[in-house]
Formats: structure tokens, sequence, C-alpha cells
């Protein structure tokens, strides 16, 4: 996606990016911790998380695997565990994600708050969940 194409007006898209970002943190962390049992600096931690949901969310998937898989390594992890690190770290953060999303977009139409509201009516809803037609 082209950044240039993606107002970021409302306030409601930073406190998404917040979210998303600390959310990779808390599984890059978790992943380090319980496959490693090494702890890297949170600072370093938080700034990786922060590139790799940019990367994720602007660039692509695969780039953000590369990227958190070449930090691992360059943490000293080998190359297996590093996998699972950047594994953990890329699909915990999906699921998270998805979760968050359902809360927002619920919280935001139930409140009115804009950027987080469902802009769609019950046809719209109904023909996007029967898939392609």
């Amino acid at each position: 996606m082209n950044l240039s194409a993606y107002p970021f007006i409302k306030p409601a898209d930073f406190l998404v990016l917040t979210v998303g970002i600390f959310a990779y943190y808390e599984f890059l962390k978790t992943g380090f911790e319980i496959f490693t049992y090494k702890r890297p600096r949170k600072l370093v931690l938080l700034v990786v998380s922060g590139i790799s949901v940019f990367l994720l969310l602007f660039v692509h998937l695969l780039a953000t695997f590369a990227f958190t898989l070449l930090f691992v390594v360059i943490e000293g992890v080998n190359v297996k565990d590093s996998l699972i690190v950047a594994l953990t770290a890329e699909f915990g953060f999906f699921i998270s994600f998805i979760a968050l999303y359902f809360i927002f977009t619920t919280v935001g139409t139930m409140f009115g708050i804009e950027g987080l509201q469902l802009n769609m009516d019950w046809d719209e809803l109904l023909h996007y969940a029967m898939g392609p037609s």
C-alpha cells in the first residue's frame, strides 16, 4: 500500500498502530524468553517491533518476516530458534490484531468514534460475507 494513499488524519489510527506495536513487542519478547531464554533490551525490541509493524502494514509480509528473522539472528540465536521466534511474533501479531480490530470496530461503531466505525450497511456486509459472486 502506498503511504500517501493512507490518510493518517484520525487519532484512532494512531491508537490502532500503538496497540499493534505493543502486541508485536509482547509476542517478540515472549518468543525470545520462551524459546531462547534470552532477554534482549526492551528499547531494542520496541524499535524492532515498530519497524516490523510498519513493514507488515505498509510494505509486505515477507519483508517483515525477513527483518525480524535477521534481527533475531543478529542477537545470536541459531537459525532454527530464530525461525520459531520470528514465526511466533508474526502469527501472534496476526491473531491479536484481528481480535483487537474486531473490538475496536465494535466499540467505534457503538460510540460513533470516527476512524473506528464500520461504514457498511447490512446489504454490503452480507454481500462480502457470501464471497465472490
